[in-house]
């Protein structure tokens, strides 16, 4: 449980605080998960959170991949997909978050999924076609980048299995 309150400042230094009079403001964060941990991905979307930019013209959905690239999940029925239908998109900036994890009790982790993509450039007007793999720790003001996909594309469902997160076992 977090608690808080709000200060602002205008430009001539005047100062307002909101404490929900007196009381603080609270959110609730689910506690980090422990691993070895793994998602089938066919037990709905627990614990994942998606985002996605004000423009975006796709986000990321759970479900049965029918684009063109795949007809079908690495563990049928789902799987997540930034464009599972294989629409036409001029836009997209989208985040599918996984659940915390806690990376206690070892001295080595390393990051394992399977993925599917096509960042290769279909156009001229194709100006950026790439995908990330971010981590966020506790203590970050700006997420680690551990991987980026970009100019390729798979063929069929591959294991990635090379991302060692063995540096932020602690945290």
């Amino acid at each position: 449980t977090y608690y808080f309150q709000v200060v602002s400042r205008d430009a001539a230094g005047n100062t307002s605080v909101d404490d929900n009079h007196g009381q603080l403001y609270t959110f609730h964060t689910l506690r980090p998960l422990s691993p070895p941990w793994s998602d089938n991905m066919n037990s709905g979307a627990t614990n994942w959170t998606t985002y996605s930019g004000d423009q975006s013209q796709s986000q990321w959905t759970l479900g049965v991949p029918e684009n063109g690239q795949e007809t079908s999940a690495h563990s049928p029925p789902a799987a997540w997909g930034s464009n599972l239908k294989g629409d036409t998109i001029d836009y997209t900036e989208t985040f599918l978050i996984s659940p915390a994890i806690g990376l206690t009790g070892g001295n080595v982790a390393t990051l394992r999924f399977w993925h599917s993509y096509d960042f290769t450039q279909t156009s001229d007007l194709d100006i950026l076609e790439y995908g990330q793999v971010l981590l966020v720790t506790p203590d970050a003001t700006t997420p680690v980048t551990l991987a980026t996909y970009s100019d390729d594309a798979t063929t069929g469902w591959v294991e990635e299995t090379n991302i060692d997160l063995t540096p932020y076992v602690g945290q």
